[in-house]
């Protein structure tokens, strides 16, 4: 997986109760390139991560109104588009487990750790994927959808992504290349598979490639 770009800032959610851990933890994102936002309550997170385009999400695991783990089960962390982080107290470690289970793709223990919490954040920015992520095989691509054998490698990956909702700048940052061009990639899978629009796309190719085989049907 590439290394994201270090010259395009990343946008970061932290939703943390503590004052003081918000503003350390929000001082030291912004120093590593990351433009942060943050919420102070359940309430204001569950509108802004469903609200902002993000790269990643930290959230503290003691909310005033809501518990971390009830956050996470309701914007199903483990198939959010983007990597959500937990943080609470060291050494909780039932509550870690619990985080990992409902979705969590890294932990960060407070009091925080400079090199801990960076090297947790961009791991996670590098690495994640959702557990119900679509993955296309080239072969039934060529085999099923009207010209996706026409599709080159990097076009192949280019649409993986496309299917599993990532952005132009997501794609980017996951292949190591521009947005504008991850846009030239989207607009030639367009033109190659004759769909009309993004939305024509999606539809057309997971219609296929999720339908089951005749072998597979007379087995039944």
């Amino acid at each position: 997986m590439a290394t994201p770009h270090l010259d395009t800032k990343r946008n970061i959610l932290i939703a943390a109760a503590d004052a003081a851990v918000l503003n350390s933890l929000s001082a030291l994102l912004t120093l590593h390139g990351f433009n942060v936002s943050s919420v102070a309550d359940g309430a204001s997170f569950l509108t802004a991560v469903r609200a902002r385009c993000l790269d990643c999400v930290v959230v503290d695991m003691c909310m005033p109104d809501a518990h971390g783990l009830d956050l996470l089960k309701e914007i199903d962390a483990g198939n959010f588009p983007v990597p959500v982080i937990a943080m609470s107290g060291r050494g909780n470690t039932p509550l870690v487990v619990k985080a990992v289970k409902c979705g969590a793709a890294g932990y960060i223990e407070i009091p925080i750790q400079a090199g801990e919490v960076i090297a947790c954040i961009e791991e996670a920015i590098q690495s994640w994927t959702p557990r119900n992520r679509v993955t296309l095989i080239p072969d039934i691509m060529a085999d099923r959808v009207d010209g996706g054998g026409l599709l080159t490698p990097r076009e192949h990956q280019v649409l993986e992504d496309v299917i599993n909702g990532a952005s132009n700048k997501q794609i980017g940052r996951h292949l190591g290349i521009s947005p504008r061009t991850a846009e030239l990639y989207r607009a030639r899978i367009l033109s190659k598979l004759k769909a009309r629009n993004t939305a024509d796309l999606i539809r057309k190719v997971l219609t296929e490639v999720q339908r089951p085989y005749p072998e597979a049907l007379a087995a039944d």
